[in-house]
């Protein structure tokens, strides 16, 4: 990864079950906005009052709404990815914004440390 190239490396192009989305790392900004929406979406709730699976469900919402920067034609018309009908589509695109966050910071780190010469 080029350091002078970072911008690029925060977006990725992911196909998930036939549909097309360009997502974000999960960045501190974007962690405000996807906390801030969990929160909007628990209603007041305490994240102890909430079922295991509800609690996946906000938090895999809240991720997809504030990661993904292209939805695929027809996605648009939605603003949020909870008025999908299909909660395992966003469930996988929330797997996938993991994933790519995991790649940039190791990709990151292991930049960060060859250019001050750790092994």
């Amino acid at each position: 990864m080029n350091l002078l190239n970072l911008e690029e490396e925060k977006f990725k192009n992911i196909t998930v079950r036939g549909y097309n989305f360009k997502i974000h790392y999960i960045s501190p900004m974007k962690m405000i906005q996807y906390t801030q929406k969990r929160m909007q979406l628990q209603g007041g709730n305490s994240v102890e009052s909430l079922t295991q699976v509800d609690f996946n469900n906000f938090e895999n919402i809240a991720l997809v709404d504030a990661c993904v920067e292209d939805f695929p034609e027809g996605f648009n018309e939605y603003e949020s990815c909870a008025n999908w009908d299909d909660i395992d589509l966003i469930n996988d695109v929330a797997k996938e914004i993991k994933k790519h966050t995991e790649d940039f910071k190791s990709k990151l780190k292991k930049n960060r440390s060859i250019k001050r010469g750790d092994k």
